[in-house]
């Protein structure tokens, strides 16, 4: 088998950092370290840091802008690539895990007494739902900053009188000569001079439920939708999914475009939203068993 010394990659560990000071050749030829050229594979990038999680998430970021693999047969590779690398192996300590580990007697919910998976802690707990513990996740995306200001074109670029009212620390209402309903999406934004509006809807479900949600909040947002545009709207509506782990949907990226948002500003609103996301499920897992608050932090 013959080698050309420009492809592969040297990394040399000396006591566990990583060194350029030794070098490997071939056929006379000296081979780049990883640290002078990174190697890039099915949308990953192998960097010399030696962790993952920087790399999957710059890799995921470029796969919600569609910079990777066009095509149907690419794109559902690349899917089951990103699905099988985000996929959180259940080895935390929660009640089914120290059951079947013959640590404990019983694996049942600390909150509900129901069945204690890692997907019942952090979305399906009925006693969790009831202490608005899943509602204070849901909120702190809206707490972050979504990127810069400086927008450019995109749909903000049509007018200067947007307005922006959201759900959160008192309920949303529409405007009655937009619409007469009593649903309250997250996020409303309008323009009166020019007549549009834009609905966002964020949930954040267990990653198997993300498409299943999406079609509920489409449908419960779509006759809202419709109303609007028989007054003379237009209107565009997004159900946005963000896992409680972090995982983000493409239409979160379709949304921050149609508004204007391009390049680095677009990633880090993406980003900051997923670590918004997994940083209180986070929260979330540590207090379990403890007392909730609305003061929350």
């Amino acid at each position: 088998m013959d080698f050309k010394p420009e492809k592969p990659r040297s990394l040399v560990l000396r006591k566990g950092n990583v060194t350029d000071k030794f070098r490997f050749c071939l056929r006379g030829l000296q081979i780049p370290s990883i640290t002078e050229k990174q190697v890039k594979s099915l949308g990953k990038v192998f960097k010399s840091t030696l962790k993952d999680t920087a790399t999957l998430r710059v890799a995921h970021l470029d796969y919600c802008s569609g910079q990777y693999f066009p095509g149907f047969e690419s794109m559902y590779l690349i899917f089951k690539y990103f699905q099988e690398a985000w996929e959180p192996y259940d080895v935390l300590p929660s009640p089914t895990n120290l059951f079947a580990w013959s640590l404990k007697d019983t694996p049942a919910c600390l909150l509900c007494q129901k069945r204690g998976s890692l997907e019942h802690i952090l979305s399906c707990c009925p006693k969790a739902l009831g202490e608005r513990r899943y509602r204070w996740r849901h909120d702190q995306a809206g707490e972050k900053p979504s990127g810069s200001r400086n927008l450019a074109g995109g749909l903000l670029a049509t007018a200067r009188d947007w307005q922006l009212k959201v759900d959160l620390g008192k309920q949303l209402k529409i405007p009655e000569t937009i619409a007469t309903t009593t649903l309250r999406p997250d996020m409303v934004l309008f323009s009166e001079s020019s007549r549009q509006m834009v609905l966002l809807e964020l949930t954040k479900p267990w990653k198997d439920r993300m498409e299943e949600s999406f079609k509920r909040k489409r449908a419960k947002h779509e006759e809202l939708a419709s109303e609007c545009r028989n007054r003379g709207w237009k209107t565009c509506c997004f159900p946005i999914e963000v896992g409680c782990q972090g995982f983000a949907s493409q239409l979160l990226c379709r949304a921050l475009k149609l508004l204007g948002m391009r390049g680095l500003h677009k990633n880090k609103a993406i980003r900051n939203i997923m670590d918004a996301a997994e940083k209180a499920s986070r929260w979330l897992w540590i207090n379990r068993a403890d007392p909730w608050t609305t003061q929350a932090t």
